[in-house]
């Protein structure tokens, strides 16, 4: 046995799964009374105790919780990490944050950590639902994904497609005929940009992607310098809008646009995603999707306690898809 007990050891030691010893130390309904005292005996005989609150024993909770997120510098990010903590206080719980970097083994070293130190319940957004750590963070403590909509696990999410067909949308109203997408391969914006354009059987609108993936404001650089690498004041004239998977990437391509002299959006119009701070404080200020940041921390706030008190939550209320809204600026809009 390891010198500093984990979960897996008292696991271990009672005869039981994990996640049985982390339902049982949070105090959980499912477990039984005398399922529970054999569990924390063995924590502390283990010398569990000595790392985690003995109150946490007691099952009296933390108050903490916990949201991993891939980057603290990612300007929404932090606007979602201050509602949450403001929300938190509001409820009487404290805020650890922890960043990722959009890495499964980071993901896993934190899932790790927030298991020993039993949280009460975690605010996730994975690099993949796939992630193993993800999934073994909702499988042993109260775990509500934000952001983003799964039907599988506890979530609330931004509709993105839904977003990326208020982009279409207003492109095509202000008279744009030609779209470079900025951002990852495969991003929900995209797919719902291009799904509107087919609704509508819109003919000889043209639609190329330039592939860039970041969560923090290396991606501007990084935009910024590709597309003055494959296109120049000519070439990039071929499109007259752009739109990026996140306010980053759109101020990358706002940059790049002014160094290569063209005119936004008399010229090329471009839009980003996210609303965040950085979007009202560009030149020209920058048209983006607005994601209800309130009501999703409030939201997930609440589904967060639901799962805490051990409530079963139906299967129609375990998953939310909130709509986003576009806020048209100077970026796009060329006035009357």
């Amino acid at each position: 046995m390891s010198a500093r007990p984990t979960i897996a050891d008292i696991a271990r030691e009672c005869g039981v799964s994990q996640s049985t010893v982390s339902r049982a130390l949070r105090d959980h309904p499912s477990i039984s009374e005398a399922r529970k005292r054999s569990i924390r005996t063995a924590a502390e005989n283990l010398g569990f105790e000595s790392r985690i609150s003995a109150r946490t024993l007691r099952g009296e909770g933390s108050k903490l919780v916990a949201c991993v997120v891939p980057s603290i510098s990612h300007p929404f990010m932090s606007c979602l990490i201050e509602r949450l903590e403001a929300e938190g206080a509001l409820q009487g719980y404290h805020l650890m944050v922890a960043n990722s970097g959009g890495s499964p083994n980071a993901e896993k070293t934190i899932v790790k950590g927030l298991i020993a130190r039993q949280v009460d319940g975690v605010f996730f957004i994975p690099s993949s639902f796939e992630s193993s750590a993800f999934r073994l963070c909702g499988s042993v403590l109260p775990t509500v994904v934000v952001t983003l909509q799964s039907p599988e696990w506890p979530s609330i999410g931004t509709s993105h497609e839904e977003g990326g067909r208020l982009v279409a949308e207003h492109f095509m109203e202000s008279g744009r005929t030609s779209c470079l997408l900025v951002g990852p391969h495969d991003d929900e914006k995209f797919r719902g940009f291009e799904a509107y354009l087919e609704s509508r059987k819109v003919a000889g609108f043209r639609v190329e992607r330039l592939v860039a993936d970041g969560w923090d404001e290396g991606l501007t650089a990084s935009v910024q310098a590709n597309l003055l690498e494959n296109y120049d004041a000519r070439s990039i004239r071929r499109f007259d809008c752009i739109f990026g998977n996140n306010d980053l990437a759109a101020l990358g391509a706002l940059h790049a646009l002014q160094d290569l002299g063209i005119v936004v959006p008399k010229e090329i119009a471009v839009c980003g995603f996210d609303d965040s701070p950085w979007a009202r404080v560009s030149r020209p200020v920058l048209s983006s999707v607005a994601q209800p940041v309130s009501l999703m921390v409030r939201s997930a706030f609440a589904l967060l306690q639901r799962l805490m008190t051990g409530e079963t939550i139906p299967p129609g209320e375990r998953s939310y898809s909130l709509k986003p809204h576009l806020v048209v600026r100077d970026s796009t809009y060329l006035g009357k």
